[in-house]
């Protein structure tokens, strides 16, 4: 059962075991992502060279996945962790990164977690709209701290159920689902929108919290939780210095803080269905 409590004792988990974390990582937010993985106490390892990808991903606790800069390479690296996971049971997130603001990306991701079986499939709005091929507006890739629409947690419930992930939603509120229940996070900030890469750095995050739970839906509400007690942490900081750049440096900080007092109190998540 998820709680305060189990998401801090995964948290901790994670400093304890060390978990390896195969990331292949947005290349605008690469060495976020891989500061965020370090500082809670996992591995990361960030190679995208599709020779040498069997070989990095079979030694991988976990798998993170990111499609926000991609090339022919960049696509080959992908699948070949993919694939690689999906043969030796290792857990993977994918980030589906610009699925609304590219036929190519949408079409790569459609058949990548076809091929992959990814334990999270995770989004914006927009992203997991498009996925599931449903009208969503999108003009690029963020999603300005968007809103969750009214038929967004059928959708996700739905796409839980055919692909057999869980899916991850991120927003104002993040929606997640595997298929049977929906859970919202609602820890964060408004300030994270302002500070690129927040949104690859959850799937890093996830990425360390799939290394240690039992279950896909557990380790997405904590990396949510998590990322977004982060953000919090980083804007009390801000209200005393107004800086966005420490603010963004802060999110670091608030991923490595050990305050238990201050995770737990702050903790927000609810069970919809």
């Amino acid at each position: 059962m998820i709680s305060p409590e189990k998401i801090f004792e995964l948290k901790s988990k994670i400093r304890i075991n060390r978990p390896l974390i195969h990331c292949i990582a947005n290349n605008v937010t690469e060495n976020f992502c891989a500061n965020a993985v370090n500082v809670l106490g996992a591995k990361p390892i960030m190679t995208e060279f599709e020779r040498e990808i069997p070989e990095i991903t079979s030694a991988a606790d976990a798998v993170s996945l990111n499609s926000g800069t991609i090339s022919e390479d960049k696509l080959r690296g992908l699948s070949a962790a993919g694939k690689t996971a999906a043969e030796n049971g290792i857990p993977l997130v994918i980030d589906i990164v610009g699925a609304a603001c590219s036929s190519v990306r949408l079409d790569f991701l459609k058949k990548f977690t076809e091929d992959c079986s990814p334990a999270v499939i995770k989004g914006n709005q927009s992203e997991i709209f498009a996925f599931c091929g449903i009208p969503h507006g999108a003009s690029g890739i963020d999603s300005e701290g968007e809103k969750i629409s009214a038929e967004a947690e059928e959708i996700i419930l739905s796409a839980a159920e055919k692909t057999n992930s869980v899916i991850m939603m991120t927003g104002k509120n993040d929606l997640i689902s595997d298929g049977r229940k929906i859970i919202s996070v609602s820890n964060g900030t408004e300030l994270m929108r302002y500070v690129s890469g927040t949104g690859c750095v959850l799937g890093a995050v996830t990425g360390c919290f799939l290394a240690v739970s039992e279950d896909p839906l557990s380790a997405a509400v904590s990396a949510a939780v998590t990322m977004g007690l982060a953000g919090e942490y980083a804007e009390s900081s801000f209200h005393k210095n107004g800086s966005i750049s420490g603010f963004a440096a802060g999110i670091i900080d608030g991923l490595f803080s050990d305050d238990k007092e201050f995770f737990i109190r702050n903790t927000k998540f609810s069970l919809i269905m």
